[in-house]
Order: structure tokens, then C-alpha cells, then sequence
């Protein structure tokens, strides 16, 4: 496997234990279980969003950022928020059921983008906070363009201070504040593209002992971290325990690529991350929670196979999305293909 490919299956990997990560989070997992991961899974998530995020494309054309990442970003979120809005109505209509919360404060939730309030979809605040992350990462970097990188860390992690004091009063549309917060780890994710981290074995290694000396003492000090909630304890043991959580699944990464199964697993459910964000609460573990509800003596699901229902049943979404051009546009952001180039994959 050369180089570029290898790291190409790294970061699908990442994404595979990331999601894995949310999907099991959003089961009844034991709470020290989730507590250990709650350090590290989100920010996780924005760091490998940061190295993916080609600042260079969009530093120079803002337009063009604004028609990418809302295709990619914003369009599936309210497309998949307003599928499960119809089926969640129709199915509590149908049903009878009395959920206790109105269409008007539904849509709100929608509008808001927080998952504070977001009833019909929980975790696609992530794509709506991604954009905004994205956004202010953007405008910030232009303004610091040439700057040291000690500056530009101090200001990152100024501003993430800043979010963060904010959110202790008030969640901000489009999560606006918790952006702010997120941005510092969207910053370590594009250096660690600048120095070619996964390419550069004398830095990958040194960062990933030092994380390894650090974690496993810094990680019990910290409370339980959820960025949805604002909840992040002592903000510096939060960013110190997002960073070196992260490296650490790096290394665990590296070694997963030794297994052929391991990484194709992995691999498959990290290119299909977007469809299990969209869809393991909102559609699978909904209808696992009304059939639990309306036959509670039929069946018990533990947090181990309720995970795997989520992660199975997202998987078969994203397989019927992936179908059609136009589903892949509203819920994964793919442009449409053009006429010719249909016919030119048809005549290959």
C-alpha cells in the first residue's frame, strides 16, 4: 500500500472509531465507559475535520466555501431533519401518541440548530456547529495568515475560552458559541496536515508517547465532557485531554491497519459516517424506542446490540441513499452527476 493510500485508510479508520464512538454514546453504555470516551470522541471528530478542511482552496475564495460546505454541511442536515420531522408526526399521528412536544417547538429546534432543542434529530447539531466551526476557523485564518503558530494557538484557544464563558449563559443559534470552542481543535487538526503528521514518523511518534505519558493521568482529573451540553469541565483539561485522546486513536489506528478485516470494517463505516449522524437516533434507535414502547415484554435490548442495530441500520440507509444521486444529494452532499458523465460510466 503506498503512502497517500495508507493514510487515505488511516483517516477512514479514524472516522470508523469516531462515529463507532457517538453511535455507542447515544446507548446505555456504563457510565465509566462513557465517561472515558466522553474526553475525546467529539474533539476527535473536529480535529480530523480540521485536517481534511483544505484551508488553502478556501482562504483565497470564501464563495467557494460558502457553495461546498453548505451542500455538504447544510443541506443534509435540514433535509434529514425534515424527513424524520414528516415520519416522527406521521408515525405518533398514526400511532396515537402523545410525545409532548408541539410541531412549532419542533421546528424551532430545527431552526436553532442546537441539539439543546433539536427533539428530531439529536445528533445533527454536529453538521450545523461543523459549518460554523468551519466558517469562523476560515475568517480567523485569514486574518492571521503569515502569524507564528505560537500566536495563532494562544488566539485559538483564546477564543475558545471566550465560546465557552458565553455557553455557560446562553447557547447561541447554529451553535454558534460552541464553534468558538471547537475551533481550536479544527486549528490542531489543519497544522497537524501542515506538518504532514501521519508522513513525518519522528513527530508522529514523539507526540503520540507524550499523549500516552499524559492521558491516562489527565483524563480522570477532568469531568464527564459533553460539547452538545456545553459541559466541559476545566476548559484547559478538556483541550489537553481532546488532544492527546486523539493521538492516542491515531496509534490505535496505525495498528488496525495490520488486520485486512479491521480496516475494511472500519473503513466502510467511517466513508458512511455522515448517514450513521443522521440516522442511528432520529430513524433506527426511534423506532427501536417506540417498538419497546408499544411491546415492552417482547423484547431486551442491551447497549451492546442496540449499538450494533444503529450501526447495521444506519449502514442500510446509507446503502439505498447511495443508490440514487438525488438522495446522495440531500442527505450526503453530493453534487449531481452530469449527463455526460453518467453515460461515459455506463459505456466503461
Amino acid at each position: 500500500m503506498s503512502q497517500k493510500k495508507k493514510r487515505v485508510a488511516e483517516l477512514d479508520i479514524i472516522r470508523g472509531i469516531t462515529i463507532s464512538l457517538v453511535v455507542l454514546g447515544h446507548t446505555a453504555m456504563p457510565d465509566r465507559y462513557d465517561v472515558f470516551f466522553s474526553h475525546f470522541r467529539m474533539p476527535l471528530f473536529f480535529i480530523v475535520s480540521g485536517y481534511l478542511f483544505s484551508l488553502v482552496k478556501y482562504e483565497s475564495d470564501v464563495k467557494l466555501f460558502f457553495k461546498n460546505r453548505l451542500m455538504r454541511l447544510v443541506l443534509p442536515y435540514f433535509s434529514a431533519c425534515f424527513l424524520l420531522l414528516g415520519m416522527r408526526i406521521g408515525m405518533e399521528k398514526f400511532y396515537q401518541i402523545d410525545k409532548g412536544a408541539d410541531l412549532s417547538f419542533l421546528l424551532f429546534g430545527i431552526f436553532n440548530g442546537n441539539g439543546k432543542y433539536l427533539v428530531v434529530d439529536g445528533p445533527a447539531w454536529f453538521l450545523i456547529c461543523l459549518f460554523m466551526t468551519e466558517l469562523f476557523y476560515l475568517l480567523m485564518a485569514r486574518l492571521l495568515h503569515g502569524r507564528p503558530f505560537v500566536l495563532k494557538f494562544v488566539i485559538f484557544a483564546a477564543a475558545g475560552a471566550a465560546g465557552a464563558w458565553i455557553g455557560k449563559s446562553v447557547f447561541l443559534p447554529w451553535n454558534m458559541d460552541l464553534a468558538m470552542v471547537a475551533m481550536f481543535f479544527l486549528f490542531i487538526g489543519n497544522e497537524l496536515k501542515r506538518v504532514q503528521f501521519f508522513s513525518n514518523p519522528k513527530l508522529y511518534y514523539s507526540l503520540i508517547l507524550l499523549s500516552i505519558c499524559i492521558y491516562p493521568f489527565t483524563s480522570g482529573m477532568n469531568d464527564f465532557a459533553d460539547m452538545n451540553y456545553r459541559k466541559y469541565g476545566n476548559l484547559f483539561l478538556f483541550y489537553l485531554n481532546g488532544v492527546t485522546g486523539a493521538f492516542i486513536v491515531f496509534f490505535i489506528t496505525r495498528l488496525f491497519t495490520k488486520s485486512k478485516i479491521i480496516t475494511f470494517v472500519l473503513s466502510y463505516i467511517g466513508r458512511n459516517s455522515i448517514n450513521l449522524l443522521l440516522f442511528h437516533v432520529g430513524f433506527i434507535f426511534y423506532f427501536l424506542t417506540l417498538f419497546n414502547e408499544r411491546y415492552p415484554q417482547s423484547i431486551t435490548v442491551n447497549w451492546g446490540v442496540a449499538f450494533l442495530i444503529g450501526v447495521t441500520g444506519s449502514l442500510l440507509i446509507g446503502a439505498i441513499i447511495r443508490r440514487n444521486q438525488y438522495l446522495r444529494l440531500l442527505f450526503n452532499g453530493v453534487p449531481l452527476k452530469k449527463k455526460h458523465q453518467e453515460l461515459e460510466k455506463k459505456t466503461a
